[in-house]
């Protein structure tokens, strides 16, 4: 009852009943358990798009070691074929005759770190995902199929056969029927599959192409994928996210790579005009996203340049606040990585990507500015594109190599207010090993979405302020994060954010990683910066928007920042020096700095150590 009542207080009543409205009135969803929805013809034709891909050479790829949240891609193997519905059964028979004699087949429905498995026989929104110590996005990730470019990358250089990418493929396709099981569960991973099998169907297009029954196959289920999709938008009235994306780009990439029929120009116009609209409603005037986290902003920005090269490549005409808006949400990436090529991961990191070419790193979202290096001339992105050479000809491919300039933009030094000393006040030092030159440090500020940088080749402070009430209303992926901050100097962190670990397979865990206690700010007694609701599953994407945050003021070696929460009014300043950073805290109650203290970390979702 209290997440209903503290929704309905930060939704505006007339999205609500909206909602509501919708669910009411919901159209009936298909019957998915009594309907065969696949079929082994198809009446489309593929248009293949990368004709003329260079590979680098040497090529690295990391198939063989291929990993989703610490878990290696070949525990999910078995050499059992699913146990399907009966009116299913039939098609999988069909299609395992096409597989290689010793395929080992995927257990697409197998939470690997539990053991626990999903249910092939029941519908897609019947899939039990609460149970204790389950995490659905373990399958969820195997599903989504982006380690196929990475395969793809492989059988192009000779290291594998083309067989494999077809058992695979054929695998999939036939032990999950359209809308059943655990695969089909999220629109969101039906749009990011589609996109990559496409992309890596057309890498390998000319050692397919002669394997007329293969492709009518893979072409029907591109098909089936962008029809479910579309019968299963992940819209929410008032404010989307990164689901919506997913959903959006997948059906623009069916549409694109499929012959026009009448339904793929549905799609094609839908997706583009839907696109234009979110990223106006997703990103900030200044290109943060709405979401509240860094990597989860890394996560939209991908999906905004592979969709606005294939919007380009269909005709699109953006406007320059458009492109700016793009342009800004790249170079934001830029910005915030350290000179050791990691993100600060400030709020919720689930370690998403749209693609995974080549790497791995689960930090390192270089290969994004990479991309945004085949559409934008800008130094700020070159030199990413010649360290992946390949996403930077995918984008110019993809976009028929339309090419855009954008000038430089430059951060002001700002002061916006002055302030009164608190009762209570600390000071604290953190030393350099070296001297840094203060010189060559350059201060960046995103006030809209709440990131403040003090940055050179050898030094990086960033500073969070995540805050702004026109982020996403549930501030879900949003943590305690305001005023703690990341701190590397000569390529050692010297204070770093905890991360996330995990989401719905442990909610003590889940909590403990988004408090307070486990970011560097101050801790008042036991109280949260922004309460959550520990009622059920909805409440681990939920905080109560308590928080603001804003900079007092900002020079060229020092900034003081606010935040006022609960009756907690606190001010910090930091002050850098060629040897340390001081750190000022006031405060009108008591309180502890709370620097370094969290004992776990987890560098991406599911991967978790302690700090030594």
């Amino acid at each position: 009852m209290r997440i209903f009542l503290r929704i309905i207080e930060s939704v505006p009543i007339y999205i609500l009943l909206l909602r509501i409205f919708k669910r009411v009135f919901a159209r009936n969803s298909k019957v998915y358990s009594k309907v065969e929805f696949r079929e082994l013809k198809s009446s489309n034709n593929f248009l293949p798009i990368l004709l003329n891909i260079d590979l680098p050479k040497p090529i690295v790829t990391n198939y063989p070691d291929f990993h989703f949240f610490g878990e290696n891609i070949l525990s999910f193997r078995t050499k059992d074929k699913p146990e399907l519905l009966n009116i299913h059964t039939k098609f999988l028979d069909e299609i395992t005759q096409k597989i290689t004699e010793g395929y080992e087949y995927f257990d697409w429905q197998l939470d690997v770190k539990s053991g626990f498995r999903f249910d092939i026989r029941k519908q897609f929104n019947q899939q039990n995902s609460e149970v204790s110590s389950v995490d659905i996005k373990v399958p969820w990730e195997l599903g989504r199929m982006q380690h196929l470019s990475n395969l793809s990358v492989e059988i192009l250089s000779d290291k594998r056969g083309v067989e494999e990418y077809k058992n695979q493929v054929l695998d999939f396709i036939g032990s999950n029927p359209v809308g059943m099981g655990v695969q089909w569960a999220c629109s969101m991973d039906a749009g990011i599959r589609v996109v990559n099998l496409l992309l890596s169907f057309d890498l390998l297009f000319e050692k397919l192409k002669n394997d007329q029954w293969f492709c009518d196959l893979f072409l029907s289920s591109i098909d089936a994928h962008a029809r479910f999709i579309f019968d299963h938008l992940e819209y929410k009235e008032g404010l989307t996210g990164n689901h919506y994306l997913f959903n959006l780009i997948g059906l623009l990439f069916a549409a694109t790579y499929l012959e026009e029929t009448v339904a793929t120009q549905q799609w094609k116009s839908f997706s583009i005009i839907e696109i234009e609209k979110e990223i106006f409603k997703q990103f900030f005037e200044d290109g943060g996203n709405i979401e509240g986290s860094t990597a989860y902003h890394c996560l939209s920005t991908e999906i905004m340049i592979y969709a606005t090269s294939l919007m380009l490549r269909n005709g699109f005409k953006p406007s320059k606040e458009y492109m700016k808006r793009l342009y800004l949400s790249g170079k934001f990436i830029a910005d915030i990585t350290k000179p050791n090529y990691d993100i600060s991961q400030f709020g919720d990191n689930d370690s998403g990507r749209l693609f995974k070419f080549l790497d791995n790193e689960t930090l390192n979202y270089t290969n994004i500015l990479g991309a945004f290096s085949g559409l934008f001339s800008d130094s700020i992105f070159d030199k990413y594109g010649e360290k992946y050479p390949l996403v930077k000809q995918i984008i110019q491919q993809l976009s028929k190599e339309v090419n855009y300039f954008t000038p430089e933009l430059i951060t002001k030094i700002t002061k916006t207010a002055s302030y009164n000393k608190l009762k209570y006040s600390k000071q604290i030092s953190i030393p350099f090993n070296d001297k840094i030159n203060l010189k060559d440090v350059r201060f960046i500020s995103y006030s809209d979405f709440g990131i403040h940088l003090y940055k050179s080749k050898e030094f990086y402070l960033a500073i969070s302020s995540i805050s702004n009430i026109k982020m996403h209303h549930s501030w879900g992926h949003a943590h305690n994060d305001k005023l703690s901050f990341e701190l590397q100097v000569r390529g050692k962190d010297l204070v770093r954010d905890s991360g996330s670990y995990c989401y719905t397979s442990n909610a003590k865990m889940r909590n403990q990683f988004r408090s307070t206690k486990a970011h560097h700010s101050i801790v008042v007694g036991s109280i949260e910066q922004n309460k959550w609701i520990e009622e059920s599953n909805w409440g681990l994407f939920y905080l109560d928007r308590e928080t603001r945050c804003k900079v007092i003021e900002a020079t060229e070696d020092s900034i003081t920042l606010q935040a006022k929460y609960y009756g907690i009014h606190h001010i910090r300043i930091f002050k850098i020096n060629s040897t340390e950073l001081i750190i000022t805290d006031y405060c009108n109650k008591p309180f502890e700095i709370n620097i370094n203290k969290f004992e776990k970390y987890s560098v991406g979702y599911g991967v978790l150590s302690n700090v030594t």
